[in-house]
């Protein structure tokens, strides 16, 4: 896979993660980007990298593509994929976040300690919008959930859509 355009503010992405050879020509002009990115369920279960024609795919690759952005929106499939790279959660490396959006959050474990990594290493954060994505008699339990999680800066804005 290979994105060449130096110029691109806003990526709208739903699709396969890329592969580990990707290429991506946008990493300095990137500002916005929403991401549906799944890995494919043909490729081995390894928990850490899927393999697939002997090429290794994991969502560390558009990870570190958003580097610059500053408004990151991910599906739950984006944020389960990112937990399949690390036990913990995987983070951006240098992000400069500020607004993270959360679509179809259903309150897992793997999605719950992603979102505890987002919130320890994203150190611009200043606004988390959740969509949860639970029957009516979860969504407080899971909200009160996301409350309390440990990393939360007093100054973060928490908004449930």
């Amino acid at each position: 896979m290979r994105f060449n355009t130096p110029s691109l503010v806003y990526l709208d992405y739903s699709g396969f993660a890329p592969t580990s050879s990707s290429i991506a020509n946008f990493l300095d002009s990137l500002v916005e980007a929403k991401l549906d990115v799944i890995l494919d369920s043909n490729l081995h279960h390894d928990v850490t990298l899927r393999q697939k024609d002997g090429v290794l795919v994991d969502l560390s690759t558009i990870m570190n593509w958003m580097r610059n952005v500053k408004t990151l929106s991910l599906s739950s499939a984006s944020v389960k994929g990112l937990h399949c790279v690390s036990s913990q959660g995987l983070c951006i490396d240098r992000n400069e976040v500020k607004v993270l959006e959360i679509y179809g959050f259903s309150g897992r474990d793997r999605e719950v300690r992603q979102v505890t990594c987002f919130l320890r290493e994203m150190q611009f954060l200043q606004v988390l919008k959740v969509e949860i994505d639970a029957r009516d008699n979860n969504k407080l339990r899971l909200i009160n959930h996301l409350l309390a999680l440990p990393g939360l800066s007093s100054k973060l804005q928490i908004m449930f859509l």
